[in-house]
């Protein structure tokens, strides 16, 4: 190719272009959903391992999610996790921009402060074959 610059900025400027256009398929929200909220649970991903996670979602279907595992050995390790969430037909999506892997939950709201999630598919092994729990809203100061 002559131009193999020319060549680099068309591919970059294809390439962006087309994920802008994946990126921007409007999604359903379920607005009771926004916020942030905080969960715990003990040995349902891993066996003795106790596991708390604050997540922010926010009204543009983004989400932070902070986790804290303690093992069994007491060891505390931390991560934080970038995504997109949504909604369909009563089934909770959750993208995971570092795996590129979605989770599928199905939820209840339970009250106001509280929402079960039930998981339907992850690509992630859970200890135990029902995997579920309860996330609780942080109160705004």
């Amino acid at each position: 190719m002559k131009h193999p610059l020319l060549y680099l900025i068309f591919l970059f400027w294809f390439n962006s272009s087309s994920a802008q256009t994946t990126d921007s398929i409007p999604r359903q929200l379920d607005l009771r959903l926004v916020g942030s909220w905080s969960g715990f649970e003990k040995g349902s991903q891993l066996k003795g391992a106790a596991k708390y996670w604050v997540q922010h979602r926010a009204d543009d279907g983004t989400f932070i999610l902070l986790f804290t595992l303690i093992n069994k050995k007491g060891e505390v390790q931390s991560t934080a996790e970038k995504g997109k969430w949504w909604v369909e037909n009563g089934v909770f999506y959750e993208l995971h921009f570092a795996s590129g892997e979605t989770d599928t939950y199905t939820y209840e709201i339970l009250d106001n402060e509280r929402t079960k999630f039930k998981l339907k598919s992850s690509a992630m092994s859970f200890s135990e074959e029902k995997y579920e729990f309860i996330d609780t809203k942080i109160k705004d100061l």
